[in-house]
């Protein structure tokens, strides 16, 4: 039973990074006109998952010191009109638009790891492996001269910032998407129930 926990939650993991890692190719390429290779994207998309993870976790310990509920029992509330956010929106909007920003700005640092010359460090890994244990590797003249492409474009901050706003706004487009389509069903469930 846990291998198939364990392959469950990784099969969610790899959907995740697959999902986040196309988002953020589309947001890269509308900002820097430069198609990015899939494989550079996978430690950004894992990097962003884990800073919104935290992001997202603080918030909600945040929102439970202030409200005084959870943010899952307040979601549920209002799935099932429960609840007026109006309530409670004084008191989520600060907390959130603060959590928002860190989340923005950890966003766009985390997408700057394109940068790292992976094509260079998996060479110098090679020539290591080659000199050290004697192995003798598969190395062109091309590899033993390790440099990058001149192809490969560097992102910069401003860049990276806007790419960042633009895959917060199209996760949140999603998100929205799907809770509005969950809270008309939901609607309909209950009216159901109560005739």
């Amino acid at each position: 039973m846990f291998i198939f926990y364990f392959l469950l939650i990784f099969l969610a993991f790899l959907l995740v990074i697959t999902i986040l890692s196309s988002v953020i190719k589309f947001s890269l390429l509308l900002t820097t006109r430069h198609k990015y290779e899939t494989s550079l994207l996978i430690v950004p998309s894992i990097l962003n998952l884990i800073s919104w993870s935290i992001i997202l976790y603080l918030w909600s310990i945040t929102i439970n010191h202030v409200i005084g509920k959870d943010i899952f029992t307040i979601i549920f509330d209002k799935i099932l009109n429960l609840l007026s956010l109006r309530e409670i929106i004084v008191s989520l909007l600060p907390t959130t638009i603060i959590y928002l920003l860190i989340g923005l700005i950890l966003q766009a640092l985390s997408f700057f790891s394109v940068n790292i010359p992976y094509r260079k460090i998996k060479n110098k890994i090679k020539l290591f492996i080659n000199k050290i244990f004697k192995i003798q590797l598969k190395i062109n003249e091309d590899v033993k001269a390790i440099v990058i492409s001149d192809d490969e474009e560097k992102l910069n901050l401003l860049n990276s910032f806007i790419a960042s706003i633009f895959t917060f706004s199209l996760v949140f487009f999603i998100i929205t998407m799907c809770f509005s389509v969950g809270h008309i069903i939901s609607d309909k469930v209950m009216t159901l129930l109560k005739t």
